[in-house]
């Protein structure tokens, strides 16, 4: 996703799909939909795998979309890559594999994998962070001024911070609570398999 000058939202979608040989993958090709569902406010894009069999092929649907920088956003997928930059509502994101890498981010976030980094650029810790992997690291960088707790949890793996005024609650090798700036907004970060790092830019 990335902002888009105007108001309106632009979607470009690639489908890739793949077979035995080329008339199966043109087969399959043409069984893939693409489910649009627009309002004034909202608009949904299903290219999920409900429909034809996928027993003889693969397929894959990438999305590029540009929307206005206010909106906020909600993306779910199964295995695919998340990227996005400039959102300034709020912003949601589940994947069972893939990464998600989110920038510019000004309102409440919530993000969740299961196998999968999360790097995260957040611009304001508006409504809060809230960001949970199981098999994967987590970056965040938030301003060096910023006003928040932070609460951070690991399993296997180390929490570090850099650059940041941090006032300590508790501390242990699994377990790192603290406020920055005298406290404000919520960032919970929690990962099973990974380390933990947040850095003031």
């Amino acid at each position: 996703m990335r902002p888009s000058d105007g108001d309106a939202v632009e979607v470009a979608a690639t489908i890739i799909a793949k077979g035995r040989d080329d008339a199966a993958a043109k087969a399959l090709l043409a069984k893939i939909e693409i489910k649009e569902t627009a309002t004034s406010d909202r608009l949904v894009l299903d290219s999920s795998t409900s429909g034809p069999s996928l027993e003889s092929g693969s397929r894959q649907v990438d999305y590029v979309v540009k929307m206005p920088a206010s909106g906020s956003l909600t993306l779910v997928t199964t295995n695919g890559e998340v990227d996005v930059d400039g959102v300034g509502g709020v912003f949601t994101a589940s994947s069972t594999n893939g990464r998600i890498k989110a920038s510019g981010l000004q309102s409440a976030t919530r993000v969740e994998t299961t196998n999968g980094e999360v790097i995260l650029d957040v611009a304001k810790v508006g409504g809060g962070v809230s960001c949970e992997t199981t098999n994967g690291l987590i970056e965040v960088s938030i301003p060096r001024d910023a006003k928040a707790d932070l609460s951070a949890r690991v399993t296997n793996g180390a929490i570090d911070f850099g650059n940041l005024n941090l006032a300590v609650k508790e501390k242990s090798p699994r377990r790192y609570d603290a406020s920055v700036g005298g406290g404000g907004p919520e960032i919970r970060l929690q990962t099973t398999n990974g380390a933990i790092t947040v850095r003031g830019r």
